[in-house]
């Protein structure tokens, strides 16, 4: 296995992570009391500590967001887009390293 292919398995298996991690936590809440984005919300703000993790990965994730579409523009590569998604449908910890697991392809 060559370093770069080496490179993209690292930051798929990143990704993967990223996908398990957040959804081993937020699957059993999401059981108890299903589709209730304002509990959820009100949950992930309910003190300054929490609420600062949260302000500081949504900030993250809208820069993250604007970067990759940038760049998928810039070098008319659509499927970049896919991270963003995911980015805003699982969490950072998923879009950005699959990211840059499709960047390491070039």
């Amino acid at each position: 296995m060559s370093s770069k292919q080496s490179t993209r398995f690292f930051w798929y298996a990143m990704a993967l992570i990223g996908a398990i991690l957040p959804l081993y936590f937020l699957l059993p809440w999401a059981a108890e009391d299903p589709g209730n984005i304002w509990l959820f919300l009100e949950q992930a703000t309910m003190n300054p500590a929490s609420h600062t993790v949260a302000a500081d990965i949504v900030w993250a994730a809208i820069v993250f967001s604007v970067y990759a579409i940038l760049d998928a523009v810039r070098s008319r590569s659509l499927g970049l887009i896919i991270p963003i998604a995911l980015t805003w449908t699982i969490g950072l910890s998923c879009g950005l390293p699959l990211f840059f697991a499709m960047k390491s392809r070039d």
